[in-house]
């Protein structure tokens, strides 16, 4: 079986991104906001308060420094964009959103265990790594395939037995 050739690029959450995380998290904090002005009549003011979470959350994820991902014929490698070709993390690279344009990525560095502790996810645009995104994309899907199914003969992958 082929697999496909190294790739490596330095990946950070681009701003598409950060924005929407800002959004979700002020949307949040409005939500509860509000409910607690209803719970315990306070001042409707209150909800001017509601966007500092969604700015703060925002700009912390967009202030994340940048983190280099590799693959190198056999497993995903992920670490710090400084130790870049000496990445610390092996594990899996899986889609978990995929918008042509956009990808949510989960990398699972360790046995699954309980609420995913051991997982980080990566936000990528093709605005952000506009040269690495076509070779980014058959890469993630042929090492995909290459890595999690193992070779069957035909008689064995059919699932009507």
């Amino acid at each position: 079986m082929r697999h496909p050739p190294s790739f490596q690029a330095e990946v950070a959450p681009g701003r598409a991104w950060c924005l929407a995380w800002g959004l979700l998290v002020a949307l949040a904090s409005a939500s509860l906001l509000a409910w607690l002005m209803a719970w315990l009549n306070l001042p409707a003011a209150l909800l001017l308060l509601a966007p500092l979470p969604g700015l703060w959350a925002g700009r912390q994820m967009r202030h994340q420094p940048p983190q280099s991902l590799r693959w190198d014929g056999q497993a995903w490698l992920l670490g710090p964009a400084t130790d870049r070709g000496s990445e610390s993390r092996r594990g899996r690279l899986r889609p978990l959103l995929d918008l042509g344009a956009w990808m949510l990525l989960r990398f699972d560095d360790g046995p699954e265990r309980r609420f995913g502790l051991r997982c980080s996810h990566l936000a990528l645009s093709r605005v952000d790594i506009p040269l690495e995104w076509p070779l980014l994309r058959v890469t993630l899907y042929s090492g995909a395939v290459a890595t999690e199914r193992p070779e069957t003969s035909p008689q064995e992958s059919s699932p009507i037995r």
